[in-house]
């Protein structure tokens, strides 16, 4: 139902009576093959290199609006989160976490789409939370499986959402890609490089890609916010750990940073320029 071109119909039903192949949520070769492409260069400390300036931008930008954010430091860690980790994807700076709060409709409305991709991510999140907790929604998936409830349909609203702006974002990509008007940034980013890989390999389809890219767009949202969120609340409740990791990347920044030692790169956060930081 999802259209995703992840998802296979097999030969024959499997011991479980299922009769799809989910790919990179499923096990098997299917499983395997999607696995290993979206690691590689996901996972690399060389590339990881190439995607850490854009993302300490995506970092500075978002930090500089937190004060406006004090109402609400979830969606704050939700934007800064896809911001980041467009960062990464494409190699761009969306500055979502600036324009969301914004006093100019001019603003908010070119950057309109981020913001609704980012609520209908959550949105997926907290729904399949949520329907967990009932098992009537367990037992109408299982038993009649043609009738959504109106959760579930919810649910795939934010899902047909999220999948439309997701795809849109990574096919644009591809056409500029196609057209060598990426800057070296972008050329530097995680989907160029697919982009390649997947070319010269063949090991999945262009379609393949767009989705598997699409899910890892999807996640990074909730699970880098969530991560970043934890990691400050135990900060806060802990003042005095907070004030020795600040001193040491203050004496890592100076040592080791670009910009006359103003700004973080790969060696300030190394594991031994700063020791401390691996340790949080």
């Amino acid at each position: 139902e999802s259209g995703s071109v992840l998802v296979s119909k097999k030969d024959s039903s499997s011991s479980d009576g299922e009769t799809h192949d989910y790919g990179l949520f499923d096990k098997g070769e299917g499983w395997k093959r999607h696995r290993t492409f979206l690691q590689t260069g996901m996972l690399d400390p060389v590339a990881a290199r190439g995607f850490l300036p854009g993302i300490v931008l995506a970092a500075e930008s978002a930090s500089s609006v937190a004060p406006l954010h004090s109402h609400n430091v979830n969606e704050y860690m939700n934007y800064t989160a896809f911001d980041m980790f467009c960062s990464f994807m494409f190699g761009k700076q969306m500055n979502t976490t600036s324009t969301s709060v914004s006093t100019d409709p001019t603003v908010k409305g070119e950057n309109k789409e981020n913001e609704q991709f980012v609520t209908a991510a959550l949105g997926v999140f907290e729904k399949t939370n949520a329907m967990n907790l009932f098992p009537l929604e367990f037992l109408m998936a299982k038993f009649f499986p043609w009738y959504k409830t109106t959760k579930y349909q919810a649910l795939q609203d934010d899902w047909d959402t999220v999948r439309e702006i997701g795809l849109r974002l990574i096919y644009d990509f591809v056409d500029r890609y196609d057209r060598d008007e990426l800057d070296e940034m972008e050329k530097a980013s995680y989907l160029a490089g697919a982009i390649e890989r997947q070319r010269e390999s063949n090991d999945i389809t262009r379609d393949e890609m767009a989705e598997l890219c699409l899910i890892a767009l999807f996640v990074g949202v909730d699970t880098t916010s969530s991560v970043t969120a934890w990691n400050l609340v135990h900060l806060a409740l802990n003042p005095e750990c907070q004030e020795k990791l600040h001193a040491e990347l203050v004496e890592s920044l100076n040592a080791k940073g670009s910009n006359g030692g103003t700004r973080l790169n790969a060696d300030v956060i190394g594991k031994k320029v700063s020791p401390y930081l691996h340790l949080c």
